[in-house]
Order: C-alpha cells, then sequence, then structure tokens
C-alpha cells in the first residue's frame, strides 16, 4: 500500500523480503541518530548484518537501491535475441536446429563457442511472449474451400440460431475403447515406466460401429435429438460398404419422423449425401437441406457429440474393453450406444448449437480458414 505524506513509516517487512527504500532511508536516520545493531535489528525485523550493510552502502555508493548482485551472465546478446525473435516469428514452424543456424549462432558462421541449448533458446522466446506447442491437426483446406466457407460465414451473419428449425446431422464410427480417458499416476519420474504405471491398449483394430445421430432447438428453445441410428451397410455396392441406399433408410428412421415443414436440414459433404439418389430423395419429400461448405466440421456442432459419446459409453460399459469380437459383443456395443446416446445431458446440445454465433465470426476472424472449434 501507496504511504500518505507524514505518515510514520513502519518497521514491519515481508518474511525474507528486502527492505524498502523508505524502510533503509529511516533505518540509516536512526542510525544516525544513535540507535545500536541490536535496535535496529529488532524495530525493521531484520539481522544485524542487513543493518550494517545497509549504512555501508548508503556511505559508498550514496543510494538506497539495491545493488546489481553477480550471477551467471547472459547466454545471448540483445541482438541475438531480437534475431531468434524475428525468425521464429517470420517462419513458425522452424526447428530448432534451422532457427540457431539462420540465426547464425551455430556452424562455420557463427563465431560463439558453444551452440545455444534448446532450453536457452526457449527460455530465451518465452520471455518475449513466444513458446513452442504441438499444431493442431486440421482438414487442408484449398482456396475454393475458404471461399465458400467466407460466403457462408456472411450468409448466417446475424442469424438466431436459438429460434431456428435447424436439424444438425452428421455420422461417425465408434470404436470400442476410444472413449478411454488417459490414466494419471503419482510416482517418481524414474519410475514411470513401472509396469503399474503404464496404460495398455489392446493391439489390433476393435469392433467398431458407423451411428448416425441429429440434433436441434424448438421454436422456444429447448433442447432435442432424434434416435440413434446404426448404419447398415449396402452389400450391394461395389465395395459393399455405405450408399445413397443406406444413407436414405438411415433418412428414413433418423429424419422423417421427425421433420416438419418450413424445417431445415444440414449434412456435410460426404459423397453419398450428394449422390443423385439422396438428392431426388430430399425433393420427393420436401426437404429443405442447407448448403454446407466443404470441409467445415468445426462449423456443424453436432460433431461435439460423438466425443461426448464414446466417453459416456466407457463410463457406462467399461466392460467392453475386455470383451471379444464376436457378433454378441458388437450387439452389445449397439445397445450400450443407443443407452449412452440418451444419457447425453440436454444441456450440452443447448450449448453447442448457441455456439454457432462464435464458430462463424472465428470464420471471419481467420479469414475462411480454420478455426479452434
Amino acid at each position: 500500500m501507496r504511504r500518505s505524506f507524514g505518515q510514520e513509516i513502519s518497521g514491519n517487512r515481508i518474511k525474507k523480503g528486502e527492505l524498502s527504500e523508505a524502510q533503509r532511508a529511516y533505518l540509516i536516520s536512526k542510525r544516525e541518530e544513535g540507535w545500536t545493531w541490536p535496535e535496529l535489528a529488532a524495530e525493521f525485523g531484520c539481522c544485524e548484518s542487513t543493518a550494517k550493510d545497509t549504512v555501508t552502502r548508503w556511505k559508498r555508493h550514496g543510494t538506497t537501491k539495491s545493488l546489481p548482485r553477480k550471477g551467471r551472465p547472459k547466454s545471448l546478446s540483445p541482438q541475438e535475441e531480437r534475431r531468434l525473435f524475428r525468425i521464429a516469428r517470420r517462419n513458425a514452424k522452424i526447428n530448432y536446429r534451422n532457427l540457431t543456424a539462420e540465426a547464425g549462432l551455430s556452424g562455420s558462421a557463427s563465431t560463439r563457442p558453444t551452440t545455444p541449448s534448446r532450453s536457452t533458446i526457449y527460455r530465451t522466446l518465452k520471455g518475449r511472449g513466444l513458446t513452442k506447442f504441438r499444431c493442431k491437426i486440421r482438414p487442408k483446406l484449398d482456396p475454393k474451400a475458404v471461399k465458400e466457407r467466407k460466403e457462408f460465414e456472411r450468409e448466417w451473419r446475424g442469424f438466431d440460431f436459438k429460434k431456428a428449425r435447424i436439424r444438425w446431422s452428421d455420422e461417425c464410427s465408434v470404436e470400442i475403447g476410444s472413449g478411454a480417458e488417459k490414466e494419471w499416476a503419482f510416482g517418481y519420474p524414474d519410475k514411470k515406466w513401472d509396469s503399474d504405471k503404464i496404460q495398455e491398449k489392446k493391439t489390433g483394430k476393435q469392433l467398431c460401429q458407423m451411428v448416425w445421430g441429429m440434433i436441434w432447438l424448438d421454436n422456444r428453445g429447448r433442447p432435442h435429438r432424434s434416435e440413434l441410428v446404426i448404419l447398415e451397410r449396402d452389400w450391394e455396392s461395389k465395395k459393399r460398404g455405405y450408399s445413397g441406399k443406406s444413407y436414405i433408410k438411415t433418412l428414413e428412421q433418423g429424419l422423417l419422423p421427425y421433420y416438419k415443414p418450413g424445417d431445415m436440414f444440414q449434412q456435410d459433404n460426404a459423397p453419398i449425401h450428394k449422390s443423385n439418389l439422396v438428392k431426388e430423395w430430399f425433393e420427393i419429400h420436401g426437404i429443405h437441406v442447407i448448403e454446407w461448405p466443404a470441409y467445415s466440421p468445426d462449423l456443424n456442432p453436432i460433431e461435439h457429440m460423438w466425443w461426448a459419446l464414446k466417453k459416456k459409453v466407457y463410463e457406462l460399459h467399461p466392460e467392453l474393453l475386455e470383451m471379444g469380437k464376436s457378433e454378441e459383443t458388437l450387439q452389445y456395443l449397439i445397445l450400450c450406444l443407443k443407452e449412452a446416446w440418451w444419457q447425453i445431458p440436454n444441456s450440452l446440445i443447448k450449448t453447442l448449437i448457441t455456439s454457432m454465433p462464435r464458430r462463424l465470426e472465428a470464420v471471419r476472424k481467420a479469414k475462411g480458414r480454420q478455426t479452434r472449434y
């Protein structure tokens, strides 16, 4: 707290802290008045040597400020620090070896006896606000996709998503064990490879199931979800995978029971979604499909529902991890997925859908490129 004019200077100080400049001046004045060293030490809560050093510093240097302390000199000069900072700003993905070489701190171009360590460079850049972190993985965007995302943001900017009747849909492949949380353990650093501190996972591909779901808000802003539909493969298709026919069966089961005239339906640009057979089906049933920009999972709020689904399945049925790869296990997984789907709280659905304005704003700030969502 700042001292007011004329207020008595307190001798109290923070434990193990230095005397302030005002306290030092007060101590010097009391010494000149004839106070003994024990009296000064008791008054200011310090040892006698501290009181003596304070007076000696005043007599030799004429100051009550702390003098520069001796210590290890800096490994890098101010010019070298600025050079590292400029290069790291210009090329964010440069590695430490190329960074030191380009800055002239290593190799034949360097006049330094040693190359600065990674920790030295890291601390130097961190002191200027730059840190090194793992790059996030996002879909690659070509100029056409960036343009579509910009246009989508401008078209939907200011839209009231709380009362909009938009059906948000998506598919997801759920693999057994994919929702298991990472385990943590207490121990000494040199014991982290002990068997009781290892989180084991089964090798090889586990059983998985493709599912489809849909979420939306009604006119009053109340959250809803469709039935979790289990996608069936089209064994008559060329690759015996999922086709337009199997997708139409999914829509008949998951979309038609909930769709009303005037609603809007959202889906991504998966090939089976854009097939002529599916487009014709939408026209026959009068379903208004939103034009969706390519490679934009960050704009679809239901994407985060799948993370919650996988986590909930593991919470409710951890025994799935110990089961085999039989048909009975697959059927049991399907039952667990449907149970977990309805266990996801409605508050999450509302939070995800009402985040759309923030998602669009993130696209605008990123100029159509990848966002944090």
